[in-house]
């Protein structure tokens, strides 16, 4: 049985000359549709939080929603980095900003904690070991 994803293109055109359109960004996103994933909108509220962490050494060539969304993955399923679907940028690039989110900052919060709370995110499902041990002490 074949699988068919929806696809959509996001192309970004500037200055129009003789030869028609000159393309400066081009990229094919899949539709992806997970529970933990947050709306774009919701994300906007929280980008700059995200890219003061980050140096702005050049530009960055990978969405950070998809990073984030990433990390939102992870976090919710439990699941190993490795394991991250491939609808998102790879698991190191996702780790990488991960570690970077999670640094302890001034007041002792980071700013992964202070972004989830800002969106009130509901946090992972019990893990298998939290209702086993549930199941062993009744």
């Amino acid at each position: 049985m074949k699988t068919f994803h929806n696809f959509w293109l996001i192309v970004l055109f500037t200055d129009l000359n003789f030869e028609g359109f000159k393309v400066v960004f081009c990229s094919m996103k899949t539709q992806r549709n997970y529970p933990s994933e947050i709306s774009r909108e919701q994300f906007e509220h929280i980008r700059a939080l995200l890219e003061g962490v980050r140096k702005k050494t050049k530009p960055a060539t990978i969405d950070l929603y998809d990073i984030f969304c990433g990390v939102l993955y992870v976090l919710k399923s439990s699941c190993q980095w490795r394991m991250l679907p491939s609808d998102y940028p790879k698991w190191r690039t996702v780790y990488e900003y991960y570690r970077k989110w999670g640094e302890i900052q001034e007041g002792g919060a980071s700013c992964l904690e202070q972004v989830l709370k800002k969106i009130s995110w509901s946090g992972p499902c019990q893990t298998w070991s939290e209702r086993e041990n549930k199941f062993l002490h009744y």
